[in-house]
């Protein structure tokens, strides 16, 4: 009996690939007890170099906690920054640098979004983080 395949489209594959992504971070983030999530580019994972191989200052800026609508709205809404360093450039290093600083963020302003989304690059070499959901 010959054995037929159908051709897969790209859809089916991104799918695959997303879905196969949101369960490693899922198990990623149970097993090291994380509250932040990992959102960060397909097919990444912990040993992943994302960067050269040099510690990185990475800072993260919320709003305050007692922030208003109005102060939203006008600009004139109070930021903390917290920071830290990741000390290479692996997904592993970068996220457990991310989880200290929404960590940081958590108890001191709240509830706060949990999913790392982005190291946005500085010009003075280190990264500002990007949180989401």
């Amino acid at each position: 009996m010959e054995m037929m395949f159908e051709d897969v489209s790209a859809e089916v594959l991104a799918d695959e690939i997303m879905t196969d992504d949101i369960h490693y971070w899922a198990d990623k983030q149970e097993e090291l007890g994380y509250v932040s999530r990992w959102s960060l580019g397909e097919n990444t994972r912990m040993e992943t170099k994302l960067v050269s191989d040099k510690q990185r200052h990475i800072t993260y800026t919320v709003y305050a906690r007692d922030v208003s609508l109005d102060d939203l709205l006008n600009g004139t809404a109070q930021r903390v920054q917290f920071s830290t360093f990741a000390t290479n450039g692996t997904v592993a290093a970068l996220y457990r640098a991310g989880e200290f600083l929404i960590k940081c963020a958590i108890e001191q302003e709240g509830a706060h979004h949990i999913f790392i989304e982005d190291f946005e690059a500085q010009d003075d070499g280190s990264f500002a983080m990007v949180t989401g959901s």
